[in-house]
């Protein structure tokens, strides 16, 4: 049956180069390059599509092409080709297609920043993707995988203003957010501090996670994270913690979290100390007295100094000691 199809669409491909039909051509190769693709055989898919840039007659026809082998090259995992043909796409003559592909393209570029472990610059990018084209958006990235992939990488490399303004606040992920509500709870939970609720969402969320197959690779160091930005964000407004009471909203135990703030703290992430003997995370704090004190004693030296040297130069002045400007 392959076999057959092979030789039907060479036939075809083959007549159309005789004749020279550059438009049938280019079809031609993109139907032999659908049949490479639909038998799983994705590099002879990949050969084809390029194969038809020979052949294409207007902007539409190269969006196409870009668009196609970006598909193809996801699916082989090859990402250094997926930019090559983004940058090709982007240098096409504006036009209403134009913007609708570069979309969908903002999408993939996410996903080569997640595919890097760039989180930050991966949620930027699936925040840009406009809620309309979700459903233009390719099979394997549905407009909930949007929210998935956009939610976790910001929770992980956001801060507690951006969080606000980039995700709570934005009207058009808002849209995605409706139909991943796992995730906009979880969101919701660890900006108001609730981590015992954030932690379950998470919990309960893991093991699909680890079946994603942009994500699977990354869920380890995603929830690394985000639970080592909650404890930052629950130490910052304290001088002093107890380690017993923050395990409980933690769910974890105090061996465990006492690892967690150690590993912080020798990061230089968290500015700390902890007291081993009573299990208290104690803030460094500066003495401000002492500071003030410094400072006091600082500007009286500068003052001095300036005192000085306008006595030496009335001095100087009186006894005729002083130099003439040059009249010309």
């Amino acid at each position: 049956m392959v076999s057959t199809r092979n030789e039907k669409l060479e036939n075809e491909l083959n007549n159309y180069k005789n004749i020279q039909l550059r438009e049938s051509i280019r079809m031609g190769y993109n139907d032999f390059a659908e049949h490479y693709a639909s038998i799983g055989l994705l590099s002879h898919a990949l050969k084809f599509y390029t194969s038809s840039r020979d052949y294409l007659t207007i902007p539409i026809h190269i969006l196409e092409m870009c668009n196609n082998i970006i598909e193809i090259s996801l699916e082989m995992d090859n990402y250094s080709n997926i930019n090559t043909f983004i940058l090709k796409a982007n240098q096409v003559v504006a036009s209403p297609e134009k913007q609708m592909y570069m979309n969908k393209f903002t999408a993939v570029s996410g996903l080569m920043h997640l595919k890097n472990s760039q989180f930050k610059q991966a949620a930027l990018k699936f925040l840009e993707v406009p809620f309309d084209i979700a459903p233009k958006l390719w099979s394997f990235i549905a407009a909930k995988d949007i929210a998935l992939y956009a939610g976790l990488t910001a929770l992980a490399s956001f801060d507690r203003n951006d969080l606000k303004s980039k995700i709570l606040e934005n009207q058009n992920f808002k849209n995605f957010l409706e139909l991943e509500p796992q995730i906009r709870e979880l969101i919701k939970a660890f900006y108001h501090s609730k981590f015992t609720n954030c932690f379950e969402i998470m919990a309960n969320m893991q093991y699909d996670l680890t079946l994603d197959y942009f994500l699977s690779k990354h869920v380890s160091t995603l929830y690394t994270h985000i639970k080592n930005k909650a404890v930052l964000q629950y130490c910052s407004p304290f001088l002093s913690i107890d380690m017993h009471q923050m395990a409980k909203v933690f769910d974890t135990t105090v061996e465990t979290l006492e690892e967690q703030v150690v590993s912080l703290i020798t990061d230089n992430q968290l500015d700390a100390r902890i007291d081993s003997q009573n299990k208290v995370i104690r803030a460094n704090t500066t003495n401000e007295r002492s500071q003030v004190y410094a400072q006091s004693l600082q500007l009286g030296k500068e003052f001095q100094q300036k005192t000085r040297f306008m006595l030496l130069r009335s001095k100087m002045i009186q006894s005729g000691i002083y130099l003439k400007a040059d009249r010309k």
